[in-house]
């Protein structure tokens, strides 16, 4: 009896399945989710909205045509109306839009250059009109830029960087080397031998954490053209601010507070 049972269930099962493979169409028929599909994944993140409300920029995650590496640029979506969202930026790297006081600018983290021997620069900040024309780099810095913040009237931006007054004299050096083999520049070839000595050693999104460059709180003046490059100023110059900065900058520490401060004075 339990034998003729179980012969019924199963008889049962198999034909429930095979009515539910006949009443589906093939193509919609569910699937397992595989590794490949991460490359056809779009994803968004960053969203800022603009002073007016009615726009929002945010940055568009992609992988490459050769699925080797993330791809990002920045878009602009309106609020209400249903348009369909405008790429911004040509850059295969740019990230973090802010939008200046009065939404006529934007200024983003561009990354993706790279040097003479192939190895990718750091990202640095771009600045983009929205009346038009190309977006134009304003920063220069050895370590690069990050985590751009609008000071309330406009004129000045706040970011963060762990370029050292060593780091920038190296790099005018370099760029005073008579010729690629000069001597000077050869002995201040900076190693990218990386010696591990401490448990926590990188981080996502940064790689390798470097316990002699530490973060730190800079500020510029906005160009008012696009070929103007600013001198930025390192405002703040203690070890702790490897975490502070980080953190302040991007979550809680606003313009207003920043440019209050007293280091902000000098």
């Amino acid at each position: 009896m339990k034998t003729r049972l179980s012969v019924v269930i199963i008889i049962t099962i198999v034909t429930s399945l095979a009515a539910q493979d006949v009443t589906q169409p093939a193509g919609s028929q569910k699937r397992f989710l595989t590794e490949k599909d991460l490359f056809d994944f779009a994803w968004v993140a960053n969203p800022q909205l603009a002073p007016d409300g009615a726009r929002v920029a945010f940055t568009r995650v992609t992988v490459d045509e050769k699925r080797t590496n993330y791809e990002t640029s920045i878009w602009i979506a309106a609020t209400k109306e249903k348009e369909t969202p405008i790429r911004m930026t040509n850059g295969e790297h740019d990230a973090q839009p802010r939008w200046s006081v009065d939404g006529q600018h934007i200024v983003f983290v561009r990354g993706g250059d790279k040097d003479e021997s192939g190895k990718a620069k750091p990202g640095q900040l771009a600045m983009l009109s929205l009346s038009g024309g190309e977006a134009s780099t304003i920063t220069d810095l050895p370590k690069g830029a990050s985590n751009p913040v609008w000071s309330p009237d406009g004129k000045r931006i706040a970011f963060v960087s762990s370029t050292t007054q060593e780091d920038i004299q190296k790099a005018q050096h370099k760029k005073n080397a008579t010729k690629p083999g000069d001597a000077q520049a050869e002995s201040e070839h900076e190693s990218d031998v990386h010696v591990i000595g401490r448990a926590v050693y990188r981080s996502n999104d940064e790689g390798y954490l470097d316990p002699k460059h530490h973060a730190h709180i800079w500020l510029l003046e906005v160009p008012t053209t696009s070929e103007e490059l600013p001198k930025p100023v390192q405002l703040t110059n203690w070890k702790q601010d490897s975490f502070f900065s980080s953190f302040t900058t991007s979550n809680c520490f606003t313009c207003t507070e920043l440019f209050r401060s007293p280091s902000a004075s000098t």
